[in-house]
């Protein structure tokens, strides 16, 4: 899209990304598997353009837009995993997954397609992630298999928006402010047995997750 106040094309993205990936194998019971990921987005768009002609005339382009304000969003992410699975022995396995990862995103959008902006909207946001589960696995005999785990869920983000609006191009500009703290917590027990009869395979399971949730909200304004 052609910014024509800017003089500039704007709404294009670049992204970069990478991912590594390690496997150890210290003795013949035990496998390592470690990765590592990491990406990043900008783009100097997300531009509006006044198609319905609320605001001013309607444009006939729509790759045309006239807003004054650099618009820009950045988002980030980056996380770990690690897997270890433990054969205790031939019919024995113990399995450990963890999890981590965290989110990253600022955005300054113009929403109303103005040389005079009339609507930019700022978000902010992050969140984190960590989960950790162990798996346990045996054969009963030759046609009986348990498995069973624990599992731990922990996320907490954090959202910051801004709401910046005029009612012409010559008012006072008006800030609207929320801030979003949420965090979950959550825990599980889990059990499955398989019972192969012959072709026939039975299958019972159960499950157990408590999770607590919490959500602040913040709000303020400054009407002009």
């Amino acid at each position: 899209i052609r910014n024509t106040t800017l003089n500039r094309d704007v709404n294009d993205l670049d992204y970069n990304g990478g991912r590594i990936a390690l496997r150890a194998l210290p003795s013949d019971n035990i496998d390592i598997n470690l990765a590592v990921d990491y990406s990043r987005d900008v783009t100097n768009g997300n531009y509006a353009a006044d198609i319905g002609g609320v605001l001013r005339p309607p444009s006939t382009d729509l790759r045309r837009a006239v807003a004054a304000n650099q618009s820009r969003g950045v988002g980030e992410t980056g996380g770990v995993t690690l897997n270890v699975a433990w054969e205790i022995s031939d019919a024995i396995t113990l399995n450990s997954i963890t999890g981590w990862r965290d989110t990253k995103q600022d955005l300054n959008i113009e929403l109303s397609d103005q040389p005079v902006t009339l609507y930019n909207l700022l978000q902010n946001q992050q969140a984190k992630q960590l989960s950790q589960e162990f798996q346990f696995s045996a054969d009963v005999g030759e046609n009986v298999r348990v498995v069973g785990g624990l599992y731990y869920f922990d996320e907490s983000s954090e959202v910051f928006m801004t709401d910046l609006t005029r009612t012409a191009p010559t008012a006072a500009q008006s800030r609207f402010t929320k801030d979003f703290d949420v965090d979950v917590e959550s825990y599980a027990a889990f059990g499955q047995v398989e019972w192969t009869i012959g072709p026939v395979t039975l299958l019972a399971a159960t499950r157990y997750t408590s999770e607590d949730r919490e959500l602040d909200i913040t709000q303020t304004s400054s009407i002009a």
